[in-house]
């Protein structure tokens, strides 16, 4: 049985805005007790689209395999503690090396500390106030633990990644940590400098091509108001080649570029926000290989 219990996390986030707990709480863990280890943080999101008291309830009370999470975090910035033991979220993945040492292969449960995010996981966007919470909230952790948050705090898909490729996707959507992937899993190292405070190292541009389907195998920045480069002209191109919008491929994405994002992402049926994230990247190379196949273009 586990012997570490976090019976002072209420501590620990003591000065977290919206804090709370859960009835129940500071016994509450998965059937083996206790951690056996704390290694490291895990971030998550919730999958679900239901309201913060049954995303609890289920949770820390009806889930089969509860508890699911130690701490959950509303879409609303609510912070509620619910687990003080070892919980049931992480799952298949690790080997998993952080500072405070080695997660084995599967064990992350027992060895890390997870926190559930309200959020559907299918491009629902994160609104502001709930990623400000999960910096403030991930900070205050390491802070309270001592943990690295560059070596020690780890979205569920990095987790997963090394052993089970394609198992998780979390946490994914809309949101100022980019996207690594088309389901638009986090970039774990933005996040993690959020929570830093620092600025992350700036990756390669791809090359924009001069014409034909556009295809990238590997990173793909996210374009939004303000971007400029190659990234910006490149969506600027797709957008001309999906719509004939006609809007100058100069690489600065403002507001006639957005208006026109907007209206390729309506026809395209992915949301409608003016940021071209892995989401919509993949949706407009979907189209504009329907429309070469179709002999519609070029």
């Amino acid at each position: 049985m586990g012997s570490i219990w976090l019976r002072d996390l209420d501590a620990v986030l003591g000065r977290v805005p919206n804090l709370s707990t859960f009835p129940g709480w500071q016994n509450r863990s998965r059937s083996s007790g206790g951690y056996d280890g704390l290694f490291g943080i895990v971030i998550h999101h919730t999958a679900s689209n239901t309201s913060p008291e049954r995303d609890m309830n289920y949770m820390w009370k009806t889930a089969p395999d509860g508890p699911i999470g130690a701490i959950y975090l509303g879409r609303d910035g609510r912070i509620v503690i619910g687990a003080a033991g070892a919980t049931n979220c992480v799952g298949k993945g690790g080997p998993l090396t952080t500072s405070k040492g080695t997660v084995p292969k599967d064990r992350g449960n027992q060895n890390t500390l997870s926190i559930e995010a309200a959020n559907a996981g299918t491009g629902e966007a994160w609104p502001q106030v709930q990623t400000d919470a999960y910096v403030t909230l991930v900070r205050a952790l390491c802070d309270g633990y001592g943990f690295d948050p560059n070596r020690d705090v780890y979205g569920h898909f990095d987790y997963c990644a090394p052993s089970c490729p394609g198992r998780k996707i979390d946490p994914a959507g809309p949101s100022p940590f980019g996207s690594v992937n088309a389901s638009g899993t986090w970039n774990i190292n933005l996040f993690r400098s959020a929570v830093t405070g620092s600025t992350p190292p700036k990756p390669p541009d791809p090359t924009p091509p001069t014409s034909g389907v556009f295809t990238v195998n590997g990173y793909r920045k996210d374009v939004r108001q303000g971007s400029e480069g190659k990234m910006a002209k490149m969506c600027q191109q797709q957008i001309n080649l999906i719509a004939g919008q006609g809007i100058v491929e100069d690489g600065k994405f403002g507001n006639q570029s957005v208006a026109a994002l907007k209206n390729v992402q309506a026809v395209l049926g992915v949301p409608v926000d003016g940021w071209c994230g892995q989401q919509t990247w993949q949706a407009m190379e979907n189209g504009i290989k329907s429309q070469a196949e179709a002999g519609g273009w070029g």
